[in-house]
């Protein structure tokens, strides 16, 4: 086994890649260049392995890219969770709205009233609200959320400058997944977000699971009732077969 080194300068095409690593993990590529000094971390020493597998790279270049190329392949993209923004300040709003872009979210609409974030919901199918609770119109941000919760079964996150007793047990009656209060963080908002995606997918597997208890328990019911009346005709035509030769008998 030669050194690494060695075939890096032999095949420097093959190797362009492993230069850098080997910086990384403190191996001399070159006469010009020394090794660090130890270190006592043992996580940065180099290992036997790490040589055999740049010597094999530098040897079968060709298959070590289709091997990369194999493993990426397998990694499929995640769908970015679609949030409808309801907001009445423009300036909050689109701030909002660059956050959740930077943080992976779709902001699929940012509307300024209840009324329209409704009629919005069936065809744009969100899979989160995040609304002020203060909102121009007939229906504040509370109301809105009932509704989402009981027409279209939306989680809502409240996002508010009011942290008075009286909207925070009205929030939480709205049945709301998440209270976020102003001046906005972004830590914050996020964590809002997932917590209430997680408690939503969480009850719709239980609800799923609901459902199927209840289908089974059905069909359970079917068939006993099936059994039972399979059973009811068997003990009839036994007791018919065995009373005809008493009824002949007394006749004789």
């Amino acid at each position: 086994l030669m050194p690494a080194g060695w075939w890096i300068r032999r095949k420097p095409a093959a190797c362009t890649s492993y230069r850098t690593i080997l910086r990384q993990n403190r191996f001399p590529i070159s006469s010009r260049q020394t090794a660090s000094p130890p270190s006592k971390d043992r996580s940065e020493i180099p290992c036997l392995t790490f040589v055999v597998h740049a010597v094999y790279a530098a040897r079968c270049p060709d298959i070590h890219e289709r091997s990369n190329v194999q493993r990426g392949s397998d990694r499929m993209p995640q769908p970015r969770l679609k949030i409808m923004l309801v907001e009445d300040d423009t300036i909050i709003g689109r701030y909002l709205s660059e956050v959740l872009e930077e943080g992976g979210y779709d902001v699929i609409q940012c509307l300024s009233n209840g009324s329209d974030a409704l009629r919005a919901a069936v065809p744009l199918k969100p899979d989160l609200v995040l609304m002020d609770i203060s909102l121009p119109g007939d229906i504040d941000g509370v109301e809105v959320a009932k509704q989402f919760k009981t027409l279209h079964d939306l989680p809502v996150v409240f996002i508010t400058a009011h942290s008075d007793r009286k909207t925070i047990e009205r929030a939480r009656d709205a049945d709301c997944y998440g209270y976020v209060l102003k001046p906005i963080i972004d830590a914050q908002v996020f964590a809002a977000i997932e917590m209430a995606v997680q408690r939503s997918n969480l009850e719709g597997k239980v609800r799923a699971s609901e459902e199927e208890l209840r289908l089974l328990s059905a069909h359970l019911q079917t068939a006993l009732e099936k059994e039972r009346l399979r059973l009811a005709r068997e003990i009839h035509d036994v007791l018919g077969r065995c009373s005809r030769p008493c009824v002949s008998t007394s006749r004789g």
